[in-house]
């Protein structure tokens, strides 16, 4: 979750939280911002877990029965007016589904690798493979390199090997499309060769940045360190 601050030099007070609509309102989280956090003028937490073993123990009545939360973001914030009076507003956003993107190593025999093997899915051996799980999306840019221009939706991705970028030559989009009986979605996969300056085993970090779709004045980082080789 992030929140960005517009007018944060007149703000005295923000407090950001969870709460279920589903369950009476019930408060699931709760983060008052230091002066330090509204001064920098984003709050980001991108490690909230909400089915944390306090959660599931105080809910296993209600999760057993199927029931599944779907938080809202409130932000409490107050503000001084220009004639030196204070007003409190509260802001809230809905959840949104954004796309579910992974990024791994596909290994050079298909029949050793378990996605190809046991899952039936198309891989791409001895290559890393960015993959966007089937969504209503079918025009996304999903590229290889920085400072590209991204729309919502759109991903971009570096890949580095020892603290270096490698170049991404001979990387290339696959666009899949399924039809499932709610209508066509289409699946994504930027192919990104190993190259042959590359051991043939090793780590790299496959940083993942995105523009969400439903809030696109957010970029999103994600950087994932991946095993390849055999």
């Amino acid at each position: 979750m992030a929140v960005e601050l517009e007018g944060q030099a007149r703000m005295s007070a923000v407090t950001v939280r969870l709460v279920d609509p589903g369950h009476g309102g019930e408060l699931l989280w709760e983060h008052a911002l230091t002066a330090e956090e509204i001064a920098q003028g984003r709050f980001e937490r991108l490690d909230y877990d909400l089915f944390t073993e306090e959660y599931v123990q105080s809910h296993v009545d209600l999760l057993r029965q199927g029931y599944e939360p779907d938080p809202i973001l409130e932000v409490t914030y107050t503000v001084t007016g220009s004639d030196g009076a204070e007003e409190t507003f509260t802001e809230r956003a809905e959840p949104a589904d954004e796309l579910w993107i992974s990024g791994r190593y596909d290994l050079k025999d298909p029949s050793e690798d378990f996605l190809s093997y046991f899952m039936e899915e198309t891989t791409y051996p001895d290559a890393f493979v960015i993959r966007i799980d089937p969504s209503p999306y079918g025009a996304l840019n999903v590229a290889y390199g920085q400072g590209l221009t991204l729309g919502p939706g759109d991903v971009a991705v570096t890949i580095l090997a020892d603290g270096q970028m490698i170049s991404g030559e001979g990387a290339h989009l696959e666009r899949t499309e399924v039809a499932y009986s709610q209508g066509t979605r289409y699946a994504y996969a930027l192919v990104v060769p190993r190259p042959a300056s590359l051991p043939e085993a090793g780590t790299v970090e496959i940083t993942i940045t995105r523009r969400l779709i439903h809030y696109p004045d957010t970029l999103r980082t994600d950087v994932k360190t991946v095993e390849y080789g055999a």
